[in-house]
């Protein structure tokens, strides 16, 4: 799961000597812990950790010879909201030009050190986080929920319905007499049912909130049902002080809370409505199959319906990527049976074809007329069932983007379908050169042509295109079978191939396939 900035030094705080250097308050959640690398660009919402190499790297980034993901350079003034941590002084500064918050550990402690304590901190959270969801998924158990976050919070937690009733409390400070009065309505100070609260400092959205709950501090969220005050989940500063990222952290929470007390709804806050599960079932965040089933579900989702998945970005991102929030809302507003929010730069959106009367080609129909409209581009999905495979054909879907340009630049939507083969050639050779996986001979023997005129490249092809087939490959090379047969003797002459032992041409087709792209050479 995702921390904020105040949640990680916390964490850290505990097991290193450390100093932040630039802003102490960076906005942007956390969610990966990347290592700084020469030529990779750091982007937004990551730690980033600097090793021994890390001076090289951080002048090369406060020169401006690297780029962030925009494509600005560091050096021209915007700085990535994202942490880097370094052990190096000199570094750290250097680095300061480029992140909006540096996090410099003293004391030269050892890269491999740094790592498992930043990497411990977000394992303490994703740790809870499954326990949340495992919780759900098993008994959807409120008071369950309120103790296995205790120990993340080190204060009670407290659940009030609108009367000040507790529904669950922390069972670890049932006994504790500074809880006590506010387990039963009737003993709860004046004041506290008279505080007029006032917005969280800072604090990741409105339903936060500062109370006072008697003379202690305390943080709170209301929960609503149907548009009314329902409950209240509370955080109270009893055995630890009060920090910002516990907003953030109750904020959490209350998701988890609102499914369990059944108030989410499609519409309702945005915490765990259904793009929030889906966003967490793509990202593999949320992994509880029958979590995410039991949810879905209630939004009318079966496994067995079949679905598409469309992503979608601007054209150019830099100029159009701040609206990504205004087109979210023009799809919502364009279809039904949708699940649409942003995601990594871009925009998803799930229908369900179930519910969709248009079908399958008004729904490419409208949509490609919604891209062309907003000057926007999108890949999409194979149909597909079973919200196992949401990620899966996220994945297609961006392949399609990435990869439908170089099939045809002027489509503004690419199908997976239309991309595969394309797709597939990238893979053979990601890693190594096509002279490096092809079959052996075959370069070798279009060479050969190109030298002495001839055209034997030409009739394996038509031979392993015609599964074998002499008669019918002669036919349409327009040469009689002898001839055929004295070209197929000097091919296995010249390559060594024995077309009598290959059982699975599959490899030479796919060698000519590569051949053909123009990727023959190192």
């Amino acid at each position: 799961m995702k921390i904020n900035f105040d949640t990680l030094m916390d964490g850290l705080n505990g097991c290193l000597d450390t100093e932040v250097l630039g802003s102490a308050s960076l906005a942007a959640p956390l969610g990966k812990v990347k290592s700084l690398r020469m030529g990779e660009p750091p982007h937004e919402g990551c730690v980033w950790l600097a090793d021994n190499d890390a001076r090289r790297v951080a002048e090369a980034l406060s020169d401006g010879s690297d780029e962030n993901e925009s494509g600005v350079h560091a050096a021209g003034g915007t700085k990535t909201h994202a942490v880097a941590v370094a052990n190096d002084h000199e570094a750290a500064k250097l680095l300061l030009v480029s992140f909006e918050t540096v996090v410099l550990v003293r004391g030269r402690a050892p890269y491999a050190k740094i790592r498992d304590a930043v990497e411990g901190v977000f394992e303490r959270y994703d740790d809870w986080n499954e326990g949340l969801l495992r919780i759900l998924g098993e008994n959807a158990n409120v008071q369950a929920l309120i103790d296995e976050s205790t120990p993340i919070f080190g204060n009670p937690l407290l659940l009030h319905d609108n009367n000040y009733t507790a529904v669950a409390a922390s069972s670890e400070y049932r006994d504790d007499v500074r809880l006590i009065p506010f387990l039963d309505s009737g003993k709860l100070p004046f004041i506290m049912k008279n505080d007029k609260s006032r917005d969280a400092e800072d604090g990741p959205s409105g339903d936060v909130q500062r109370l006072l709950m008697g003379e202690s501090p305390a943080i709170g969220v209301k929960l609503y049902k149907r548009g009314k005050l329902a409950y209240r989940l509370i955080a109270i500063e009893a055995s630890k002080e009060m920090k910002q990222g516990d907003a953030a952290l109750l904020n959490h929470l209350s998701g988890y809370v609102r499914i369990c007390l059944g108030l989410v709804r499609d519409d309702d806050v945005g915490v765990f409505g259904i793009s929030d599960i889906m966003a967490g079932a793509i990202s593999g965040d949320t992994t509880n199959r029958e979590y995410i089933t039991q949810q879905l579900s209630g939004f009318g989702w079966s496994e067995d319906d079949e679905f598409v998945l469309y992503r979608i970005y601007p054209e150019i991102r830099e100029r159009n990527g701040g609206n990504l929030k205004f087109f979210v809302n023009r799809i919502i507003e364009l279809f039904d049976n949708k699940c649409v929010f942003e995601y990594d730069e871009g925009i998803v959106a799930v229908f369900n074809m179930r519910r969709c009367p248009g079908g399958e080609a008004w729904l490419d129909s409208t949509m490609l007329g919604f891209l062309r409209d907003n000057f926007l581009r999108a890949g999409r999905s194979e149909l597909f069932s079973g919200f196992s495979k949401f990620a899966m054909c996220c994945v297609q879907a961006e392949i399609s983007h990435e990869i439908g340009p170089k099939v045809n630049k002027y489509k503004q939507l690419h199908m997976f379908g239309e991309v595969i083969r394309q797709h597939l050639l990238d893979v053979c050779t990601s890693r190594l050169p096509a002279s490096m996986v092809c079959a052996p001979g075959l370069q070798r023997l279009r060479e050969f042509d190109e030298k002495h005129g001839t055209d034997f490249y030409n009739t394996v092809v038509v031979y392993l295109k015609n599964d074998f087939q002499q008669l019918k490959s002669a036919k349409e090379l327009y040469v009689s079978r002898s001839t055929f047969l004295y070209r197929l003797n000097r091919v296995e002459k010249i390559t060594g191939i024995d077309f009598r032992d290959i059982d699975d041409p599959w490899h030479y087709l796919l060698s000519i396939e590569l051949l053909r792209e123009g990727r023959g050479g190192d």
